[in-house]
């Protein structure tokens, strides 16, 4: 069966890739979602999503790196974004 829909087709993506019927959907966990997610990341994209992380609670005032001014802060992520 073929869905259309945006969400439709991220549901047909995910049963094909996860082989599993769109029936079982509901059975999903977020937590089981996030495990899932993290075991399939590779280590030095890890460290840039923890990088990327940091930098962002700095831009949002919730973190501080005194060495960098806002500029830097957001070029850096814009160059870990691109890579």
């Amino acid at each position: 069966m073929r869905m259309h829909s945006p969400i439709g087709t991220n549901v047909q993506f995910c049963c094909n890739y996860y082989g599993m019927s769109p029936n079982d959907i509901p059975c999903v966990k977020k937590r089981l979602a996030w495990i899932v997610l993290w075991n399939s990341v590779i280590a030095p994209d890890l460290d840039k999503i923890n990088l990327i992380k940091e930098l962002l609670c700095v831009k949002f005032h919730k973190g501080q790196i005194s060495l960098f001014c806002e500029s830097a802060v957001d070029f850096m992520m814009w160059f870990l974004c691109t890579l």
